[in-house]
């Protein structure tokens, strides 16, 4: 499937559109929104923290069964300062503007799950552009997710990793 018909696939079908419920723990969400294209962009993300391979290596895990969202590890001096994997599990959004916003953003939501947050934190206008095929008309959409991103990870999660 070539990138466009994709890109249409996510417009016609959106994908993880809406928030996560209201209780849903570890969630942060960051918005942006383009007063020249009257666009809106609201991304949740739901992340989890896996511990450094010492800890985990060592047997220190409280529970190791990785795909539950109750995943609980023993306090570990190591895992605070270094070596702790934080991740994405899921992505949600919510899309007002054009179709390009809406095919970006789902196209996002999947290509986010199970990636390090540092790899989504690092992401730029350029990469959104040319891992998902939008054509450079879209370019303020890239600009979207990016703002989001950073909007939820720049302030929310800096604060976690204290």
């Amino acid at each position: 499937m070539s990138a466009d018909e994709e890109l249409l696939r996510h417009y016609q079908q959106p994908k993880n559109w809406g928030s996560f419920p209201e209780k849903t723990k570890s969630v942060l969400i960051g918005q942006d929104r383009s007063e020249l294209y009257n666009d809106f962009l609201s991304l949740s993300f739901r992340w989890a923290m896996l511990p450094c391979p010492e800890c985990f290596g060592a047997g220190k895990a409280a529970n190791s069964a990785y795909g539950s969202s109750d995943i609980e590890f023993v306090n570990c001096s190591a895992c605070h300062t270094f070596g702790s994997i934080y991740y994405i599990e899921a992505v949600h959004h919510v899309s007002v503007g054009c179709g390009w916003l809406i095919a970006s953003s789902s196209w996002f939501s999947e290509y986010a799950e199970c990636r390090r947050v540092e790899e989504i934190m690092k992401l730029k206008v350029d990469d959104i552009i040319n891992l998902s095929g939008l054509p450079w008309a879209g370019a303020h959409c890239a600009s979207l997710i990016v703002g989001a991103i950073k909007d939820a990870f720049e302030l929310g999660f800096s604060c976690l990793k204290d």
